[in-house]
């Protein structure tokens, strides 16, 4: 029974993480850092919730002797608003600062520490070059989203025990958030379109297949390194779109000019216009099977 430490457990992501690993029969106790006071010691089955600021010096409180593995999903969402400066340091501190100060934690008492997963994204990778990106392409040395990433990978290098895993996320897709949620009304109402030219790649995951990713790596030793954690087959904007319209029944006429999105988002709309082909190779190598590899399976068990 493996007792099991989770950061960013109330995010899209994390939810869905923390609700599977507490039906599972293998997993002891599961603590997961909240900044929300209201469910400070909150219990519910296996799970128990703890304050924690990870930008604090304070120790959370949390048995981190008895903890085997750690998932890692800590960080201020990037796409939920335009990236003023301040913006950008509270995305920064939030996954640099926030993960080594866990993991300088984690060196002085996690003792039993088997594995620690954590997270980055394949906004790591340069954009739009319409190459296939796999796991030993050579990452961005210009975009500040690349910056980001870099440096939270390279927290893990302080990290004194343990199995460390790196999975490089792609555009999770779920009906009860994330990037479907955003889009999901303009669609069913007939007013979705191409983003842009439509040219550039999504390289996209269930939520279902990411969360199962995560729990995977704790229990599986053959996984170390970095990992793709995209779908087999990215698509481009304009398949994506009439894709969905398609599994919806909605037209999809009404593209969004870049000049719009950029007018709107700023700098954040790199999120929407920036494309990266990636696969994941080291996934496919080790033979593992997605349950969603194809987007027309992964939108029809959405809608």
């Amino acid at each position: 029974m493996k007792n099991v430490l989770v950061t960013g457990g109330t995010g899209f992501v994390g939810e869905k993480i923390v609700a599977m690993l507490n039906a599972r029969m293998d997993i002891g106790n599961v603590y997961v850092t909240t900044r929300n006071a209201n469910i400070n010691g909150k219990k519910n089955g296996k799970v128990t919730y703890c304050l924690w600021d990870p930008l604090s010096e304070n120790t959370p409180d949390i048995p981190l002797s008895e903890i085997h593995s750690v998932i890692n999903l800590m960080g201020e969402n990037i796409a939920s608003g335009r990236w003023s400066e301040e913006r950008k340091k509270r995305i920064y501190n939030s996954r640099i600062i926030g993960t080594k100060n866990l993991i300088s934690f984690l060196n002085k008492e996690a003792t039993s520490l088997e594995s620690f997963i954590s997270t980055s994204a394949i906004g790591i990778y340069e954009p739009n070059t319409n190459e296939l990106i796999d796991e030993n392409t050579p990452v961005d040395q210009d975009s500040w989203l690349a910056s980001v990433c870099i440096d939270w990978e390279k927290t893990l290098d302080e990290l004194q025990r343990g199995r460390k895993v790196i999975l490089r996320v792609g555009v999770v897709l779920d009906g009860n958030g994330g990037a479907i949620e955003k889009m999901k009304i303009p669609f069913l109402m007939g007013v979705g379109g191409i983003l842009g030219d439509g040219k550039q790649f999504m390289s996209w995951i269930h939520r279902d297949d990411l969360s199962e990713l995560y729990i995977t790596s704790i229990f599986d030793e053959n996984f170390s390194g970095v990992y793709n954690a995209v779908a087999p087959e990215p698509v481009t904007n304009t398949s994506f779109t009439k894709i969905l319209g398609s599994v919806i029944n909605r037209p999809t006429i009404f593209p969004v000019p870049s000049f719009v999105l950029k007018t709107l988002f700023g700098d954040m709309s790199s999120v929407l216009l920036d494309g990266h082909r990636v696969i994941p190779q080291r996934l496919k190598e080790m033979n593992y099977r997605f349950h969603y590899p194809h987007l027309t399976l992964a939108l029809e068990e959405i809608f």
